[in-house]
């Protein structure tokens, strides 16, 4: 037997060993499909015509800053394949939009098509129900599931919690420290849902300063550890002049004068007094506090 001739034979002996490895996968398939118990219980539509839907009455209304959020995060990603559900046609020859209502307004606004699916058994008055029901995502699950990705920048995130969890502090103050501002800002806050949260070397030795001071301030007053209280403090010590030694100082020996506030501008008023008290008016330890 010559050389082509057994070439001709290893390449035929190729293919059909690929044949039959292909139809062996085909087989295997075909198996798991029939021993799937999966089956076709509806279909997904999909359209641009956006008069086709129409809200029902004693849904909640709309939330426009929401509609144009949607809208926002459809310009780096868009989820088409997530319908909105519908019920059956009405007598107008219209869709009820029975959940989903902010998805399909966003998508009109961006002139993106809608999927939708249609119900037949759901009535308006279980929209509210069903929107009860759900269990919406905390700020801690948007930390995990960027930690789970190994994002450097929520590893430090978590990382701080853990090593500062005695300060007690909710995902707004962290957020308004890691970002190293002195007042909240929910715009940050919604960076940290979307993934976009970064810190800086600098910023985290700057924010480990922050919460180490702040962890010194808690140990005098540990009934202070409450949003309420952290956001005023971030605010005064945000202003050029501040002294965190003699604030820490003026809290030791004053510490039963942190009590009483209902709310954020009342414990400016006793941070503002207690950082002051019996500092001269000309001297370089006074300030005065702007308001929140």
């Amino acid at each position: 037997m010559n050389i082509k001739r057994k070439n001709k034979i290893f390449e035929m002996s190729k293919i059909t060993y690929n044949i039959d490895t292909c139809t062996k996968s085909m087989q295997t398939k075909e198996k798991i499909m029939k021993n799937d118990k999966s089956q076709e219980v509806g279909k997904v539509y999909e359209t641009y015509d956006y008069e086709l839907f129409v809200k029902v009455k004693g849904n909640r209304a709309i939330n426009q800053a929401h509609v144009n959020r949607l809208a926002r995060k459809m310009e780096t990603r868009f989820l088409k394949e997530l319908p909105i559900i519908v019920g059956p046609k009405n007598k107008d020859g219209k869709y009820p939009i029975l959940d989903g209502q902010h998805s399909s307004d966003s998508r009109k606004a961006k002139g993106k098509p809608i999927r939708y699916i249609i119900t037949q058994h759901i009535r308006p008055d279980d929209i509210s129900s069903m929107n009860t029901d759900k269990l919406n995502w905390t700020d801690r699950d948007y930390l995990n599931k960027y930690v789970e990705k190994n994002n450097e920048h929520y590893l430090f995130y978590k990382a701080m919690m853990d090593e500062f969890a005695c300060l007690k502090a909710k995902f707004s103050v962290w957020t308004t420290v890691l970002n190293n501002t002195w007042k909240r800002n929910t715009d940050l806050e919604k960076q940290f849902k979307d993934g976009l949260f970064s810190i800086t070397e600098a910023d985290k030795k700057e924010a480990i300063k922050t919460a180490n001071y702040l962890k010194d301030v808690m140990a005098e007053i540990p009934k202070c550890r409450i949003a309420m209280f952290y956001f005023p403090l971030l605010h005064a010590m945000g202003h050029v002049g501040f002294d965190r030694r003699h604030f820490l100082h003026k809290v030791e020996k004053q510490s039963k004068k942190f009590k009483g506030a209902s709310n954020s501008e009342e414990w400016l008023e006793i941070i503002d007094y207690v950082y002051n008290k019996y500092n001269k008016k000309k001297s370089n330890k006074h300030l005065d506090f702007e308001e929140m």
